[in-house]
């Protein structure tokens, strides 16, 4: 799977619940609801996953909890923020 289609499928899960439950609920809950829809398309989902990432030359090591990564094949992880949907490929997470 390429990182448009999880991006693609990331979008598209959100869209839904967004369109299904509208805004108010707990951010736990959209991250739940997010995880049941990701894993009925097919993505192994990983919760509350610490990330690092490197900014102007600056390791940033754990600097990011994020609530959901989707693995695609190839091990790329994406990264889904809530309540705002944001993806992003996350290569140097391992560093």
């Amino acid at each position: 799977m390429t990182e448009n289609e999880i991006t693609g499928d990331i979008l598209d899960a959100s869209i839904k619940l967004h369109r299904q439950f509208g805004a108010g609920l707990l951010e736990s809950v959209y991250e739940t609801l997010l995880e049941i829809e990701l894993k009925k398309r097919g993505h192994k989902v990983e919760r509350q996953k610490t990330i690092s990432f490197e900014y102007e030359g600056v390791l940033l090591e754990n600097a990011q909890n994020m609530p959901n990564a989707p693995k695609s094949q190839n091990a790329q992880r994406h990264t889904a923020r809530l309540p705002a949907i944001t993806s992003t490929s996350a290569h140097a997470a391992g560093r």
